[in-house]
C-alpha cells in the first residue's frame, strides 16, 4: 500500500469518521481490494471517497466518478445506496421502477391540467431532472479538459433543440473555457438568470464541495436558457446536466411537457452523434446514474410552492400538535413540506423519493397532495370559525380522510373530506 492510500485508510479509521464510507471501509482489506481497481476511465477508488475523508462527519460521503464506479467498486456503492434509500441491508440492489425510456424518464404520466382552480394559492412549480453523458467522467472525477469538451459538445447539442426550443448558451461568468464566450456571462445576463431562479453557483455544504466536482470553478460551466425562459439546463453543475423547468402560478403539467420536450431531444442528438452509443449513463440494475447518489434512478425532482396561510395557523394556535398536522399528512404520502423563509404562510412541497420512483409516480404523488391541500386552504377560508378551531377541524379531516381514494371533497359541517 502506498503512503497516500494508507492516510486515506488511517483516517478512515479514526474515531472522528462516521460517515457511510469510513462504517464500510473499516475492514483494511475491503480497502485494499477496492483500491487496486479501476474503471475503463482509469477512475479509482479514492477520486469517489474525497469527501469521506475531508469531511469525516459529513452525511454526503461517496460519488460516482463515472458509469463503471457501481459495478467496479459494488461492495462499497451498493451497501451506501441502499442505507441513503431506506433499502434491506441484504440482498441485491435493485431500483424497482426503472424508466423504460432511456431519454425522458419513462411514459408520459397523465396529469391535471388544473390543481388550483382559484388562480392564488399555487405560486410556482419547478421540475427538474438529473443526467450524465455516456462515456466521460462524473463531475467528481472531471478534468478541465473533459469538463471544456463536454461544455463544446453540449453548446452544439442545445443549437440543436431548435425550433422546439431557442436559446443561447451563457457561460458563468470569468470562465475561459468557452471559445465563442470569453469571459462568460456578463453581469446584466447574470442577474437577469438569477432572478428568473435559473442560474447556479457553488454548493455550501462542505461535503459536495469536498467531492472533486467543483475544481477549475467557473470553467466549464454555464446556462442554456431559452428565449421564453421558461427552461434552463445547467452544465457541469452537481451532474453533467441538471435540466429545470419553472413555471409561474399553476403550471405542473406545462412544466413536465418541457422537460420531458427537452430530455427526449437531447437524447435523439446525442445519439444520431454517437451511433451505437447510450445518450446517458444509464444501468438496467439502477437506472439512470448520478455522481450525486441521492438522485440515482429516476432522477426527477419537482417542486409547488403554495400560499396557504389559514393551514398555516393550524401550527400557530397548536404548536404542541405539529405531529399530527397536514405537514404529517403529506410526509407519509411522500411528499416534503418547508416553510419559505420571509414569505409568511408559504411553503415549498417536493418529492422525497427518486430512487425507485417514476416520473409518474412522483408527479401523481405530488398532484394529489396539492391538490387536496389547494382545496383545504380554500375551504377552510370560507369558515367562520376562531384560528383555535381550525386545528381540530383539520385533523379530524386527515384521520377520516385515510384510505379514501376519491378526489371529490365535500364541505359538510365544518368538515373537509379528502
Amino acid at each position: 500500500m502506498d503512503s497516500e492510500a494508507t492516510a486515506t485508510s488511517a483516517q478512515l479509521q479514526q474515531p472522528t469518521a462516521k460517515n457511510l464510507v469510513a462504517e464500510v471501509l473499516k475492514d483494511p482489506s475491503l480497502h485494499d481490494r477496492l483500491r487496486a481497481r479501476r474503471t475503463r476511465l482509469g477512475i479509482g477508488l479514492e477520486q469517489c471517497i474525497q469527501a469521506a475523508v475531508a469531511v469525516p462527519e459529513g452525511e454526503a460521503c461517496l460519488f460516482a466518478g463515472d458509469e463503471d464506479c457501481f459495478e467496479t467498486f459494488r461492495e462499497l456503492f451498493d451497501v451506501v445506496i441502499a442505507r441513503l434509500h431506506g433499502l434491506l441491508p441484504a440482498g441485491e440492489v435493485v431500483c424497482s421502477s426503472r424508466p423504460s425510456n432511456r431519454g425522458s424518464g419513462g411514459e408520459a404520466p397523465r396529469l391535471r391540467h388544473r390543481l388550483d382552480p382559484t388562480g392564488q394559492i399555487i405560486q410556482s412549480v419547478e421540475v427538474r431532472a438529473f443526467r450524465n453523458v455516456s462515456g466521460f467522467p462524473f463531475p467528481a472525477a472531471s478534468t478541465r479538459e473533459s469538463r471544456a469538451e463536454l461544455e463544446m459538445q453540449m453548446a452544439k447539442a442545445f443549437r440543436g433543440l431548435a425550433p422546439a426550443f431557442t436559446g443561447v448558451y451563457l457561460p458563468l461568468r470569468q470562465s475561459s473555457s468557452y471559445a465563442p464566450r470569453l469571459g462568460g456571462m456578463d453581469e446584466f445576463e447574470e442577474a437577469r438568470l438569477k432572478a428568473a431562479g435559473l442560474h447556479f453557483g457553488l454548493p455550501s455544504d462542505r461535503s459536495r464541495l469536498a467531492s472533486g466536482a467543483f475544481g477549475d470553478w467557473p470553467h466549464g460551466r454555464g446556462v442554456f436558457a431559452s428565449t421564453s425562459r421558461d427552461l434552463a439546463i445547467w452544465t457541469n453543475h452537481e451532474e453533467h446536466l441538471t435540466v429545470l423547468s419553472v413555471v409561474a402560478g399553476d403550471g405542473l403539467s406545462k412544466a413536465y411537457r418541457t422537460l420531458r420536450l427537452a430530455l427526449e431531444g437531447l437524447s435523439e442528438i446525442l445519439r444520431r452523434r454517437r451511433p451505437g452509443e447510450e445518450a446517458f449513463a444509464y444501468s438496467e440494475r439502477l437506472g439512470f446514474l448520478t455522481s450525486d447518489l441521492l438522485r440515482l434512478g429516476g432522477t426527477l425532482q419537482a417542486n409547488l410552492v403554495l400560499k396557504l396561510p389559514r393551514l398555516a395557523a393550524t401550527e400557530v394556535s397548536h404548536p404542541k400538535s405539529a405531529a399530527g398536522s397536514w405537514r404529517s399528512w403529506a410526509g407519509l404520502r411522500r411528499v416534503k413540506v418547508e416553510e419559505v423563509s420571509g414569505l409568511g404562510g408559504t411553503f415549498r412541497i417536493s418529492n422525497l423519493d427518486t430512487f425507485g420512483a417514476t416520473d409518474a409516480e412522483v408527479l401523481a404523488s405530488l398532484e394529489e397532495v396539492a391538490f387536496r391541500l389547494v382545496v383545504a386552504e380554500q375551504q377552510i377560508t370560507t369558515l367562520t370559525v376562531d384560528s383555535d378551531q381550525l386545528f381540530p377541524i383539520l385533523t379530524s379531516v386527515l384521520s377520516a380522510a385515510e384510505g379514501r381514494e376519491s378526489r371529490t371533497s365535500l364541505l359538510s359541517e365544518h368538515v373537509i373530506w379528502f
